[in-house]
């Protein structure tokens, strides 16, 4: 640098050096995100299986449901084990960890949105009202993963 030349934004370049290296170790940090602390997402694709359950349901919507967990299962290369029962049931085996979804029809103010994370509707546009549609649940703080079913979701609605 010449003595007629000004660091840039008027800092030393001892700072801009120490600015640079910072930068550069944030952006270094953020692989992990979104993050999963669970692990769910690389837990599913190296195991080779995707541990799902279905709320019982009519036909029609527990067909849909099925063929979802199957597009989500072949995405992440895996094989979908689905378990089929109650929302309760299900839902309380998703909180401790014993399957990586929950695919039910739950309201978008359902009082387990607390304690799990919803995506939007399987279909293509979420109700007027808080009527329950089918969604996925996932264990909350799996932002990895949700966002994970919820890219598989959308683009199953193309």
């Amino acid at each position: 640098m010449t003595a007629t030349q000004q660091p840039r934004f008027g800092l030393s370049a001892a700072v801009d050096v120490a600015v640079l290296l910072a930068v550069l170790i944030c952006l270094a940090a953020c692989d992990g995100f979104p993050a999963d602390p669970e692990a769910t997402t690389e837990r599913v694709t190296h195991s080779g299986t995707l541990r799902s359950g279905i709320v019982a349901a009519p036909g029609s919507e527990e067909s849909l449901a099925r063929g979802f967990v199957e597009k989500l299962a072949a995405a992440a290369g895996a094989e979908a084990k689905v378990k089929r029962g109650s929302a309760e049931l299900l839902l309380k085996d998703l909180e401790q960890g014993g399957l990586d979804v929950v695919i039910g029809a739950f309201a978008k103010e359902s009082p387990w949105r607390k304690r799990v994370a919803l995506s939007p509707p399987l279909k293509a546009q979420e109700p007027p009202g808080d009527l329950p549609v089918l969604r996925a649940a996932v264990r909350s703080g799996e932002n990895r993963w949700l966002l994970f079913v919820a890219r598989h979701l959308a683009q199953g609605r193309e």
